[in-house]
């Protein structure tokens, strides 16, 4: 078991080390995650999560320092809704989105950011937070632009926690023009997981929304 003072080290590397020191601490730190619950836990309780947002939303990292952090992010928010809450609320959603709105990093970290993202709006809040910063124009560019599978599971995952959070968020789903785009991979990607998690989001942007079944139905998919 890594002590609570190597653990805190290692997360004052990621604001305060050079590219090199932070590249390794956030490797090491996303192996200690992995290793056991309590790592993750004492990780999430020592850390400063929003000085992780920071560094991920810098524009001087390198690219493997972006995908490490990126990775460590989604991982402390896999099944953890509380801790979310706690953590990252709308400044850390803000600065996110941010990145994808003006990174030029490669698809990978772009990748780890939008699965991360896909974690924390399962809470409802958070879920409005990302809509009102803006993160459903840029994931419907990314799914225009013919992005990676990986990436298109992230996207639509995204998007189906955000259709369940608000009859605003699936409306903005909807004039953003993704509904098309979810029928497009539901019908045609190679991907079982990328075609169950758009059926997902197709479901969740159906509920209680007439506007957004008649969109499906004339994108020619059923749900």
């Amino acid at each position: 078991m890594a002590s609570a003072s190597y653990i805190s080290s290692l997360l004052g590397r990621l604001h305060s080390g050079s590219d090199h020191q932070a590249l390794q601490a956030a490797r090491t730190l996303l192996d200690l995650s992995c290793d056991s619950d309590d790592h993750l836990a004492a990780i999430i309780a020592g850390g400063d999560i929003q000085a992780l947002v920071q560094l991920i939303s810098s524009s001087d990292a390198s690219d493997d320092l972006l995908e490490a952090a990126a990775l460590l992010l989604r991982k402390l928010t896999v099944d953890s809704p509380g801790n979310n809450a706690t953590f990252a609320m709308a400044v850390g959603i803000t600065g996110l989105v941010q990145h994808l709105r003006v990174s030029r990093s490669s698809d990978r970290v772009q990748t780890q950011v939008i699965a991360a993202l896909a974690n924390l709006i399962q809470n409802p809040e958070l879920g409005v937070a990302a809509t009102a910063s803006g993160v459903i124009p840029l994931l419907v560019q990314h799914l225009r632009s013919g992005c990676s599978e990986d990436m298109q599971l992230a996207i639509a995952m995204s998007l189906g926690s955000i259709a369940t959070c608000s009859s605003a968020g699936r409306a903005a789903i909807g004039a953003a023009g993704a509904i098309p785009l979810m029928v497009q991979l539901l019908r045609s990607s190679g991907s079982e997981e990328v075609q169950v998690a758009a059926a997902g989001a197709l479901g969740c942007l159906s509920w209680d929304s007439p506007e957004s079944s008649a969109a499906i139905a004339a994108a020619g998919a059923r749900v």
